[in-house]
């Protein structure tokens, strides 16, 4: 089970099968279980869009370990886990890049239908935001 955990609350879960003919590809195979798309940032609602350019928040930085990641956030020390899925998502996000565009590189990793994609990456994306790991997007 691919899982995302934000403060004990289980917000991104897919279960991924290899795909028939590549031992490197990979393809989501139940149902995303998240909390909104809209994220709520000190108080505001953004929605997260497929223009959007996404970075790290100044204060997160990204581990690698095993078959995930972990994410740190200094200012706090708050601790979240991650799998594979997330920390490939987490690992296109470089500053420049938009969410279509890590879509799209993700789409070249993963067997998935590219509309679902772009919902569940969103609502990951707002997710991310909303618990500070990624900065607030400017508007």
């Amino acid at each position: 089970m691919a899982h995302f955990t934000l403060g004990g609350t289980l917000s991104y879960a897919r279960q991924l099968e290899p795909s028939p003919g590549s031992a490197d590809r990979q393809r989501p195979t139940t149902a995303l279980s998240h909390f909104g798309v809209l994220a709520g940032w000190l108080g505001l609602v953004m929605e997260i869009v497929s223009g959007t350019i996404l970075r790290l928040a100044d204060d997160a930085s990204v581990q690698h370990v095993g078959d995930g990641a972990v994410v740190l956030l200094a200012r706090s020390g708050q601790l979240y886990t991650c799998n594979g899925t997330t920390e490939a998502f987490l690992d296109k996000i470089d500053g420049a890049r938009s969410l279509d565009q890590i879509i799209g590189l993700l789409c070249e990793e993963f067997e998935v239908d590219k509309d679902t994609l772009d919902e569940d990456m969103a609502a990951l994306a707002a997710d991310l935001v909303s618990e500070g790991i990624l900065a607030a997007p400017s508007t």
